[in-house]
């Protein structure tokens, strides 16, 4: 039986590539991230300065795997909209329970007057606050 040296190769460079490409798939996977907005709950708790306001807010997440990403705020007259983001390892084997984490949100007040603070729930609710400062 005569073996040609062309194809061995040919076969050896296939299983080579595919097995870099499979390695380095999985070890991507492993550092990826989900990430999605956050419903808010509650808030717990919440620190008043002249110049900005922090609060805990209590979010929750669809399994057992999610914790805080980050938040956006978007600012329109003296209302800001706050969103929070949860995040989870992709591919990672969670809970099926939801669960609850507390959320640091960080709100810097331009000016004295009365500001509303409104944490997305849901497309159509919100957690509403109001302070004067």
């Amino acid at each position: 039986m005569k073996v040609n040296l062309k194809n061995i190769q040919f076969i050896l460079l296939i299983l080579l590539s595919s097995a870099l490409f499979t390695s380095c798939q999985n070890s991507t996977d492993e550092n990826k991230i989900v990430n999605g907005k956050s419903p808010v709950l509650s808030i717990s708790s919440l620190t008043k300065t002249t110049n900005k306001v922090s609060f805990v807010a209590k979010a929750s997440w669809h399994n057992g795997c999610g914790s805080f990403s980050h938040f956006t705020s978007t600012k329109a007259d003296s209302t800001f909209y706050i969103t929070v983001y949860g995040k989870q390892p992709l591919n990672a084997t969670c809970t099926m329970a939801f669960i609850e984490y507390n959320a640091p949100v960080e709100i810097v007040i331009n000016g004295l007057g009365k500001y509303s603070f409104k944490f997305w729930q849901s497309d159509t609710t919100s957690v509403d606050t109001t302070l004067t400062f």
